[in-house]
This record gives structure tokens, sequence and C-alpha cells, in this order.
């Protein structure tokens, strides 16, 4: 006999690693079918520098996520995300965004003015007008 109703991964962003709070540098959360982000994500892990949540559901980012300023690397590619949320801009630490194939049909503006540290925006695979920002 199979069982049909089991699912191999759960679904739901891990509570518990909230409580890593301030010490946490580094969450890399690839491929596990999340569908949602806790909205006071950005709140309890503002020291992270380093985010990687590519191959899940997402269909969009906590607004949290402006609390996160020494964030440097944001890697949200292969999900369902809709749009990116323009309180990224508070993220003046970032040097690398990732958002390539999601469903995104328009991105902030003026992201490279007000981010001066990026280095490396990936867009391809969206439906607005695709493209790879890199400064020299």
């Amino acid at each position: 006999s199979t069982k049909s109703n089991e699912t191999p991964r759960d679904s739901v962003f891990p509570e518990s690693f909230l409580l890593l709070g301030k010490s946490l540098k580094r969450l890399k959360m690839t491929n596990f079918g999340l569908e949602t982000l806790p909205l006071s994500l950005g709140y309890h892990l503002s020291r992270i520098i380093s985010l990687n949540f590519a191959g899940n559901l997402l269909q969009e980012i906590p607004l949290s996520i402006c609390h996160m300023t020494l964030l440097e690397e944001f890697d949200a590619s292969r999900n369902r995300l809709r749009r990116l949320p323009k309180e990224i801009v508070q993220c003046v630490n970032l040097r690398l965004i990732d958002v390539s194939n999601n469903q995104i049909h328009e991105f902030p503006g003026n992201l490279a003015l007000d981010l001066p540290r990026l280095q490396t925006f990936v867009i391809d695979g969206n439906p607005a007008h695709s493209y790879v920002l890199r400064k020299s």
C-alpha cells in the first residue's frame, strides 16, 4: 500500500529559525516547497548577510526585509514572485539580487541608484523586460 497523503517535505518555514535571531548570518532554504515566509522575518533576522530561497513557491517577500540592512546577497530565483518590494532599497549593502524565473511584471525604479553596492541584478525569465545589470 502507498501513502499518497504524505508530503515529502514540510512546506512551512520553521519558526524556530527566527529564534536564532541576531546570530544567524546566512540562511539557505532552496527547494523546500515554501509558499510563504513569516511577515516578521526581517525583524528577527536583522543581522543576516545572505538569504537564499531559490526554487520554492513563494509569491511575495515580506516587507520586513527592509530591516535586513546588512544583507549582501538575496536569491529568490525560481519562485512565483509577482513583485520585488520597493522596500528592498533599504538593504543598502546588497551586492547581488537574483529574482530570475519568477512572475515579476515590473521592478522598483532606480534600484541601481538606490543600492550603491549592487553589482549583479539577475531578472531573466520574468514577464518584465529581461536583463542582467552589472556595474563596473
